[in-house]
């Protein structure tokens, strides 16, 4: 257990200009199963959950609720078609909001794109009308969650899937 706070405080304070991972016990548990890199690597590397916890701080299966100020709109146009849907029928809005069913969950996607100006973040891809009607009611939504960042590309943007599992291996097992 020593060695592992070892290599968990160290991760901590080490940071390559190649790769910033913080080791946690997640990782290093996976890692510890294996006794080469290139067993890891047969068996099919590290599980995305563990990838995307270290990258991201989650995985998909630990987001199950997301409150609607957590939330970026990536179809404008959807989103001006629920408004205009409840401007046509002259409903109150807060009316017309208790009556949408919120335990469906809506689709969400982790994911971003610089170069057309969408910042890292949850951006709906169905469920406006959940999601307007979440918002006005102040209510969380139900969410199904895919992260579209990879994790690898995150932690190490110069290694390949191989390497980057290669230098994990080798991270931990130089204290062995």
């Amino acid at each position: 257990m020593d060695y592992l706070r070892k290599i968990i405080r160290e991760s901590l304070l080490e940071h390559t200009s190649e790769c910033d991972i913080k080791i946690t016990k997640e990782i290093f548990n996976e890692i510890n199963k294996f006794n080469t890199s290139e067993e890891l690597l047969r068996a099919g590397g590290l599980s995305i959950e563990a990838l995307d916890r270290v990258a991201h701080g989650f995985s998909e299966e630990d987001v199950k609720t997301l409150k609607p100020e957590q939330l970026k709109v990536r179809w404008k146009d959807d989103l001006e078609n629920v408004k205009w849907e409840i401007e046509r029928a002259g409903i109150n809005p807060k009316i017309w909001a208790k009556k949408v069913d919120l335990s469906e969950p809506i689709d969400v996607d982790y994911w971003e794109d610089d170069e057309s100006g969408f910042k890292k973040g949850f951006y709906i891809q169905d469920g406006h009308h959940r999601y307007y009607a979440a918002k006005i009611l102040g209510k969380p939504l139900n969410v199904n969650l895919e992260i579209k960042i990879n994790p690898i590309k995150e932690l190490c943007p110069t290694l390949s899937y191989d390497d980057f599992h290669r230098y994990l291996f080798n991270k931990i097992k130089k204290y062995k």
